[in-house]
Order: structure tokens, then C-alpha cells, then sequence
């Protein structure tokens, strides 16, 4: 595997790649919201013969080793930033008439899912790994992400409690459900902030393409619930479930993943 770098709207973007652009198959992986970026999906692509399958795997802007957006992104915005890493990749390698896979993780798969039903040209196949599709339940979160930001200027006033503020904060993200946002720069908060608010329902049912979505059972980040849902949303969908399993699917079931995903691009 290497890692690269390439510049887009004067943003420094690395990605990972995983064989040769000659492969039958070209794989684009969009990680979830963490600050690693695509280096933790490492493991689950050492599965995949170099031979069979191109992986490209972009550190989205803010994440990872990429430069974060200079305005405040939606799921929109890295959308159309990743059909532009896209095309440039495409036109720098000369490559043509090739549609990519494309496999979306949780803030990843709300963007692979805007993609395919905005860009279907662009995809032969769609794989939605616990993606953050259904936002309605964020609400309550959010609410509670602006109360604490709010909070921590306040406290942060007097320094005696400084000191305590940084221990109870790691405390109150977790109970939020958003522990990531502690990590974040001022810039990715309000992005993270833009993000907690887009539903994505309104997407499934413009999506055509065959579509494979896989869940954990035991999933606390997007409830199982939600795995219904989509798959009833998008008419050429199947559904996989682990047992036991909770929202890091490629971290906490590795080999069962990458099996599932080689079983649907054939």
C-alpha cells in the first residue's frame, strides 16, 4: 500500500492506494468521522488481491493527513470535492469508461450515498457499511454539542477549573455519543455541527444501483433500526448483519467484511 498526495481546489488531499489503476476493479473507500482518516481501513484492504482490485482510499478533507475545507462543509460539499478527486485522479492516469465501487463507513457512507444517486454514471456498485444516513435522532445530540461548547467558554473563564473542565469534557462527549468532537479543530466542529443536521433519506430512493449495506447488531453510533430502513429505501439493496458487532465494522470484523465486500464486486 502507498500513500500519495494530490491537490484540488488548492486543497492538499492524501489518499492511500492498494494495486494498480490496470485492475479489473476500481474500489473507492470513504471513511467515517475520525481523525485517523482512511489509515485504520489498513488491515480489512490487505485482504484484497493487488492482481483483481484497484483501492483508493482519500483521507477526506479535515481528516487524517488532508487539509481541512476552508469553508464549513455538508454532506453535499465533500460530495461533489470527491467527484472532483475523481476526475483528477482519472485524468492524470488517463483512465476511461471504468465505473468505480464505491464503499461509504458512516459519515462516509451519507456521502457515498448522495453520490450514487447524484452521480450514478460515475459507480457500478454501492456498499454502505453502518452509514449516518438517518438524522432525525440527532437532534437531542446536537442540542446538547452546543450546550457544551457554550459551557466550555464559560468555565474556561476561570482557570481554577481548567484543569477539571478537560477531564468532565471527555466525559460529556462520550455521553453524547460524539467523542470525535473533543479531537476536532474549531473549523471541523462547525462542519461536524452541519453535518449532525443533514438527513439523507430523501437519496434512497434515487438510488438505482445494486447495493450492499452491512451492520453491526450491536450497534450504538446508528442504531440497528436504521439498517431497515435503508435497505426498504433502496429498492436493489441486500442487507448483511453481524452478530455481536458494533458500528467499526472493518476494525472489529475485518476478514468478514472484506469477504462480503469481494462476494458482491465478484
Amino acid at each position: 500500500m502507498t500513500e500519495n498526495k494530490i491537490v484540488i481546489n488548492n486543497l492538499k488531499l492524501n489518499f492511500r492506494e492498494h494495486g494498480n489503476s490496470s485492475s479489473k476493479t476500481k474500489l473507492l473507500i470513504l471513511h467515517g468521522w475520525n481523525q485517523f482518516g482512511s489509515s485504520s481501513w489498513e488491515d480489512l484492504i490487505s485482504n484484497f488481491d493487488i492482481e483483481k482490485v484497484w483501492i483508493v482510499a482519500p483521507d477526506m478533507p479535515g481528516f487524517g493527513k488532508s487539509q481541512e475545507p476552508f469553508e464549513i462543509w455538508g454532506v453535499t460539499e465533500y460530495s461533489e470535492f470527491v467527484t472532483k478527486f475523481i476526475k483528477t485522479l482519472e485524468g492524470e492516469l488517463k483512465i476511461k469508461n471504468k465505473k468505480w465501487v464505491i464503499v461509504g463507513h458512516s459519515f462516509g457512507g451519507a456521502v457515498a450515498a448522495h453520490l450514487a444517486a447524484i452521480y450514478p454514471e460515475t459507480f457500478s456498485k454501492l456498499i454502505l457499511l453502518a452509514p449516518a444516513i438517518i438524522r432525525g435522532e440527532e437532534t437531542k445530540k446536537l442540542g446538547l454539542i452546543k450546550k457544551v461548547t457554550k459551557f466550555s467558554k464559560k468555565i474556561l473563564s476561570f482557570w481554577l477549573l481548567k484543569k477539571l473542565f478537560k477531564v468532565s469534557k471527555k466525559v460529556w462527549y462520550k455521553i453524547i455519543g460524539s467523542p470525535d468532537y473533543s479531537k476536532t479543530s474549531k473549523q471541523m466542529a462547525l462542519i461536524m455541527q452541519k453535518v449532525l443536521r443533514q438527513d439523507q433519506q430523501s437519496v434512497l430512493s434515487k438510488i438505482n444501483l445494486e447495493t450492499l449495506i452491512i451492520w453491526g447488531r450491536e450497534d450504538k453510533y446508528t442504531p440497528f433500526w436504521q439498517a431497515r430502513v435503508i435497505n426498504s429505501g433502496i429498492k436493489n439493496s441486500q442487507l448483511v448483519v453481524f452478530e455481536g458487532i458494533n458500528h467499526g465494522l472493518h476494525l472489529n470484523a475485518t476478514a468478514n467484511t472484506a469477504a462480503e465486500i469481494k462476494k458482491f464486486i465478484g
